[in-house]
């Protein structure tokens, strides 16, 4: 399992190939995610791993996460690749994933073009 399929994670090879990747594990993000850790084992807070605009209902609901997780993101990629804008878009990230949870999906009518 990925659990942050996001635009920034998603490379294309030479040979035209994807190739999945992610930032949030270089340098800078190993010591945040050791950082977070830390704080987690101290205060026994848990946080919602992954990016809002692209993570899975079951994740920010704290329920058991498996390899679907990642075809909700990539449904989400496709949505924003089709349509160019983002599905659950709001002004923070509480918003977002309050909208992962109860926002209806509205999907663009037939002959919709992106901008």
């Amino acid at each position: 399992m990925h659990r942050d399929l996001k635009p920034e994670n998603i490379l294309i090879g030479a040979d035209g190939h994807l190739k999945l990747t992610d930032f949030g594990l270089s340098e800078t993000g190993l010591k945040k995610m050791l950082d977070r850790q830390k704080v987690n084992s101290n205060n026994k807070k848990k946080r919602i791993v992954g990016t809002a605009d692209y993570i899975a209902p079951e994740i920010v609901r704290g329920e058991e996460v498996t390899y679907l997780a990642d075809f909700w993101s990539l449904g989400v990629l496709g949505f924003e690749f089709l349509t160019g804008n983002l599905l659950f878009n709001a002004q923070t990230q509480d918003e977002i994933l309050m909208n992962v949870i109860n926002k209806p999906i509205k999907f663009p009518p037939p002959g919709f073009e992106a901008n």
